[in-house]
């Protein structure tokens, strides 16, 4: 990453420096103390960001622009922003520390609110081809399925200890599809150290479906939506009516919510 992509995200995250510090003093103290495992444990940081609020602040509107026009690799420019950032940070806070932060160990949490439910923004399941930049959807809930962990963190080794036999820090789910960069062998999980967080799959209709008169030349197909319990905390009530924030995978046919929340009609 350039540092013109860092001091682009620079004024975001200053806005949420004392939730950083906090995470990172957390991160030291634990390394100081000698707890287990935590020099290469996760750092998440949680980005609360309102579409209204960052609308209204002049220094805001391009990162808004382009958290809209592009969330996914938003996402990955404020997570290797925040890399940068936190370690300014622990040089500044802690200048005799030796800590060393790998960016798979940082992880940035988004959930995304008051996105206005209007044509330029909303996700309408019927329409070709879909919108693929970040969207909203009034929506009912059809039906829901039961709580699964997904993998955040995993640590990895090789087993015929390439690499000074150094610990690889692995973020994502396909962690396991990695071989050594050495000796190009299969990695070795630390099953114990992996980092989860709880997701579930829903189905739900846009609530057009349900609109009178009825509109011809539509087929009204539920969507699948991945939601996380870090993002989306709605009581899941089917028949009932949610607004839905996130974006459109195409590939596996998924929406991933940044947001899901119930509202009464």
């Amino acid at each position: 990453m350039n540092c013109e992509r860092i001091v682009f995200y620079r004024s975001l995250l200053d806005i949420f420096r004392q939730e950083i510090q906090l995470t990172l003093n957390n991160y030291v103290t634990n390394v100081s103390a000698y707890v287990p495992n935590s020099l290469e444990a996760p750092l998440i940081i949680r980005f609360d960001l309102n579409y209204q609020q960052l609308a209204m602040a002049e220094e805001m509107k391009s990162i808004l622009s382009e958290i809209l026009d592009e969330p996914l690799q938003s996402v990955k420019d404020m997570r290797e922003a925040a890399w940068v950032y936190i370690f300014n940070l622990l040089v500044e806070k802690y200048p005799e520390s030796s800590i060393g932060l790998q960016l798979q160990q940082i992880h940035c949490v988004i959930r995304f609110s008051d996105l206005p439910l209007n044509e330029h923004f909303e996700f309408v399941p019927f329409r070709h081809p879909v919108r693929l930049s970040l969207s909203v959807m009034k929506c009912v809930l059809h039906s829901f399925g039961d709580r699964y962990q997904c993998v955040r963190q995993s640590i990895w080794y090789c087993p015929k200890k390439c690499s000074n036999n150094q610990n690889h820090i692995l973020a994502g789910e396909h962690a396991c599809k990695h071989n050594c960069s050495e000796c190009n062998g299969n990695l070795s999980e630390y099953e114990h150290r992996r980092s989860t967080y709880n997701c579930r799959m829903v189905r739900v209709f846009n609530a057009k479906c349900l609109e009178t008169p009825i509109r011809y030349g539509e087929i009204s197909r539920n969507v699948q939506v991945k939601l996380s319990d870090e993002l989306c905390d709605a009581e899941m009530v089917l028949g009932q009516i949610y607004v839905l924030i996130g974006t459109y995978d195409i590939l596996n046919q998924t929406y991933v919510a940044w947001q899901f929340q119930r509202i009464n009609e």
